[in-house]
């Protein structure tokens, strides 16, 4: 009787989905940070075969109500789709930071890569919300606008320091290993920049520390 089931559930492809969808998140996180390169391949044939599994069993993305199956079932198939979802979300940040190590803009590739996992996650998350779950994204929009204006009020200052960061980084005005001078005297070789602020390494050894809104206002050589 219990090989009969696990037969039965081997030959169900909604089972197949949710085990493609957790032995690659398994995968994905043995796999590491590290090799980027191997951690893209693995996704892209997880996620590929995940969707061959969804197009060939007419699984649907959207929403399961109205499809003349049970509660247990429609969960299931829910669970499948935002697995598909979050490999969708994987794949894309993969390519991207591929894309940024070819082009051999490594400077650029931590903050372009934090901006753009962002916007993938959350584009992503909209997307789920709306095709798995039917929500209203239009309404959903509007209110994060509104927390995010509430947000943008209360963290003026660490905002000024992050676009401050996004320009200085973009601009290409100083490197890593730059020996810089700045009009307020302080003179030293950057050695860290993040979104915050800016690391300068004296010739006295001493280590000092640049809100990246103070730095943009400066002049330097």
């Amino acid at each position: 009787m219990f090989q009969a089931y696990l037969i039965e559930i081997a030959a169900a492809p909604l089972a197949w989905l949710i085990i493609l969808g957790l032995t690659g998140i398994a995968v994905w996180k043995f796999i590491g940070p590290t090799r980027s390169n191997l951690r893209l391949v693995v996704q892209i044939i997880f996620f590929t075969a995940m969707t061959s599994v969804i197009v060939l069993a007419d699984i649907p993305l959207g929403q399961s109500q109205g499809l003349g199956i049970g509660d247990e079932q429609a969960a299931f198939i829910v669970f499948a789709q935002l697995l598909w979802w979050l490999h969708l979300s994987w794949a894309v940040i993969g390519f991207v930071r591929i894309y940024l190590v070819l082009e051999g803009r490594p400077r650029e590739a931590r903050l372009l890569q934090d901006i753009v996992v962002g916007a993938v996650y959350m584009c992503v998350t909209l997307a789920a919300l709306a095709f798995v779950f039917g929500a209203p994204v239009g309404t959903l929009i509007a209110t994060s606008g509104v927390i995010a204006i509430a947000l943008g009020l209360a963290l003026q200052n660490t905002l000024g320091d992050v676009f401050s960061g996004v320009a200085l980084n973009l601009g290409h005005t100083y490197v890593l290993g730059d020996w810089i001078l700045l009009e307020d005297g302080t003179e030293g070789r950057v050695i860290a920049s993040t979104w915050r602020s800016t690391q300068i390494l004296t010739g006295a050894n001493n280590i000092v520390v640049l809100p990246n809104s103070v730095l943009a206002k400066l002049k330097l050589t």
